[in-house]
């Protein structure tokens, strides 16, 4: 599954951090629907911050489905589509309280694509796509404050 990030990928803008960057290294996925990078390296000023490693991992993992589904030839309106599901997954050991063992954070985007749309529409699946990402990138930084607040 030819996945290639960018290296290094550049972070979204976060409070505290400037210029943040992270070099990739190839890994082994967990399945082999998967694509699997980690966290080699960090950049610009991220105070606190580790790469990846056993016990606490930071990686990012791009999963395909294992049997892809078509659009049935005698599909009528209003039937349930079939649906091919991928995945980017994210993993990050966290530290929960003073003096314990980093726990993974795990980020899931599922996108779900209606059987026929990769053919009929891959414009509007782009768009998806591109808004998707695009709102998640910018709205990085409003995310941690509402982890750490709540609002």
């Amino acid at each position: 599954m030819p996945i290639n990030l960018t290296n290094p990928v550049v972070g979204a803008a976060q409070t505290d951090f400037t210029s943040p960057t992270y070099t990739m290294t190839a890994d082994l996925a967990p399945t082999r629907e998967g694509s699997q990078y980690v966290v080699s390296a960090v950049g610009g000023t991220q105070v606190g911050v580790e790469v990846h490693s056993v016990s606490s991992p930071f990686s990012v993992n791009f999963v395909r489905p294992a049997t892809f589904k078509s659009l049935p030839p005698a599909w009528q309106s209003g039937e349930t589509l079939p649906r091919n599901v991928y995945k980017v997954i994210s993993r990050k050991g966290v530290v929960v309280a003073a003096g314990a063992a980093p726990v993974p954070m795990i980020i899931e985007t599922v996108i779900k694509v209606p059987a026929g749309a990769e053919t009929n529409d891959i414009a509007s699946v782009k768009a998806c796509l591109a808004l998707h990402n695009g709102a998640a990138f910018d709205a990085s930084n409003d995310l941690d404050g509402l982890i750490a607040n709540g609002y």
